[in-house]
């Protein structure tokens, strides 16, 4: 069974990252797709590219990795939902 856990950072340099069975598939920074260097705020874009890249739905993530900051504005409650809808 594998286990995919999308990765997200949503203070300075965000970014989001996509490990199946403990090996990275794919990792983004928001700036790219933003062309605004050290975006900070909810990595949607780079966190859709990794998700596209692997051929994957929001609804195939098993698990969501979130680092705590500040700047994020916190979780929220249904993640998989907030994503999916983002996306």
């Amino acid at each position: 069974m594998t286990i995919t856990v999308l990765g997200l950072h949503a203070g300075p340099d965000a970014a989001a990252c996509l490990v199946q069975d403990g090996q990275l598939i794919a990792a983004a920074e928001e700036e790219r797709f933003r062309r605004i260097k050290h975006w900070a705020g909810w990595p949607t874009q780079a966190a859709h590219w990794c998700l596209q890249h692997a051929g994957l739905s929001p609804a195939q993530v098993d698990h969501i990795a979130w680092l705590d900051s500040p700047h994020a504005g916190g979780l929220p409650a249904d993640a998989h939902s907030a994503l999916g809808a983002a996306l």
